[in-house]
C-alpha cells in the first residue's frame, strides 16, 4: 500500500485524499455497481472466465462499486474488507461484497490491516485512521497528517503505520504515536516476522528494519532511484521486497539481500508469498504476475489493468485494481 512517486492508483489516491478531515461514519448499501474497464471480460455467473496458475482458478468477481480500490484483506474468505477511493469499504462474506462508505466521498483509504474479526484498521489520506471493533467503525486520532500508506501489526495492541516523508506511526491498544523515522522518503508497505523484526520499504531503495528497540536503515543490492513498494515474507524462512523495474529482493533469515529479478519494466505494488517459487505480485499497470523461482510470467486471462493489492488466506486469494476491480482465485 505504497506511494509517491506512485502507481497511478495511488497518485489519485495522494490528491483526493490530502487534508481530507470530516469525521467518519459508515453506511451499507447493496452491491450494485459494475466496472467499465473495457479490457475486462464482462462478468458471467458471478465471475469472468477462469484463469489457472500454480494451482489457483482466478475469476473477476462484481465488487459493487467502480471507485478505484487501493487494498485488501481479511481473516478468512468469508470476512475480507477492500478500500480504496471516494470513502469506499467493500466488506465480502464469502457469497458477495456489500459497499459501505468510511467517513465521506472525500476519504481516501489506502491500507487495510487487522489482528482479528473485531479489531480492523483502515489507514490513508491525511493521517486519518478508522478503526472496526467489532460492532462499528470509528476514527482513531493520530499526531499526523502525512498520507498513511501502510499498516500492519502483531497484535491489536503493537500496529505500525507508514506513510509519506518518512512517517512512522505506533499504536499500543490506546493511542497512535509517532516514531523517530532514519528516512524522510516515502514510505510505501511495512511487514514484519514478529515484534521485534519488522520491515519497512520505499522510494529510491529505502529499508528500514525495527529490532524491537528502533528503526534504521538497512543497506539493499539494487542501484540508485528504484523505488521499493512491497513487502511480505513466509515467516522467518524467507522475506521479500519487490519494487519498480520487476525488482524482486530476498533473503533467508539475518543474510544479506539478495536480488533474485531486475529484469524489466513492470512496476509491482503488493506481493502474496506461498514459497520461495511460488510468489504472486500485483503490478502497477500491467495486472498480475507470477514468479516460479526463474521468471516472471503473467497469469493467463486476467485483465491487463494496474491492479493495487493482493491478499490471500488458505486456499483463497483475492487482487483488486481500479474502477472496482476485483480477482478471486481458489486452489482445486
Amino acid at each position: 500500500m505504497h506511494r509517491p512517486t506512485p502507481s497511478l492508483l495511488r497518485r489519485a489516491a495522494l490528491l483526493v485524499g490530502l487534508g481530507a478531515a470530516a469525521a467518519g461514519c459508515w453506511s451499507a448499501e447493496p452491491a450494485t455497481g459494475t466496472s467499465s474497464l473495457e479490457e475486462l471480460p464482462p462478468p458471467v455467473g458471478g465471475g469472468g472466465p477462469p484463469s489457472s496458475g500454480s494451482g489457483f482458478t482466478w475469476t473477476q468477481m462484481p465488487s459493487g462499486t467502480t471507485s478505484a480500490l487501493t487494498a485488501v484483506w481479511g481473516t478468512s474468505g468469508t470476512n475480507v474488507y477492500a478500500v480504496g477511493y471516494d470513502g469506499t469499504l467493500l466488506h465480502y462474506d464469502g457469497a458477495a461484497w456489500t459497499r459501505q462508505t468510511l467517513g465521506d466521498a472525500f476519504t481516501t483509504h489506502l491500507a487495510v490491516w487487522g489482528s482479528s474479526a473485531t479489531s480492523v484498521f483502515v489507514v490513508g489520506g491525511g493521517g486519518r485512521v478508522f478503526h472496526w471493533d467489532g460492532a462499528a467503525w470509528g476514527e482513531v486520532g493520530t499526531p499526523t497528517q502525512e498520507d498513511l500508506n501502510a499498516v500492519w501489526g502483531t497484535s491489536s495492541s503493537n500496529v505500525w503505520a507508514v506513510g509519506t516523508n518518512g512517517a512512522i506511526l505506533h499504536y499500543d491498544g490506546l493511542a497512535w504515536s509517532a516514531v523517530t523515522s532514519p528516512t524522510t522518503e516515502h514510505l510505501r508497505d511495512v511487514w514484519g516476522n514478529s515484534a521485534t523484526d519488522v520491515w519497512a520499504v520505499g522510494n529510491l531503495q529505502t529499508i528500514l528494519h525495527y529490532d524491537g528497540t528502533s528503526w534504521k536503515l538497512v543497506a539493499g543490492p539494487a542501484p540508485a532511484g528504484v523505488d521499493y513498494t512491497a513487502v511480505t515474507g513466509l515467516g522467518t524462512t524467507a522475506t521479500f521486497i519487490a519494487g519498480y523495474g520487476t525488482t524482486l529482493l530476498s533473503r533467508s533469515g539475518t543474510t544479506t539481500w539478495t536480488t533474485l529479478s531486475r529484469d524489466g519494466t513492470l512496476s509491482f505494488e503488493s506481493l502474496w508469498a506461498r514459497a520461495a517459487n511460488d510468489v504472486y505480485a500485483a503490478a502497477a499497470f500491467e495486472g498480475l504476475y507470477h514468479w516460479d523461482g526463474a521468471a516472471w510470467t503473467a497469469v493467463p486471462n486476467t485483465p491487463r489493468v494496474g491492479l493495487s493489492a493482493i491478499w490471500a488466506t488458505g486456499s483463497e486469494a483475492f487482487a483488486v485494481g481500479p474502477e472496482g476491480v476485483v480477482l478471486h482465485a481458489t486452489t482445486p
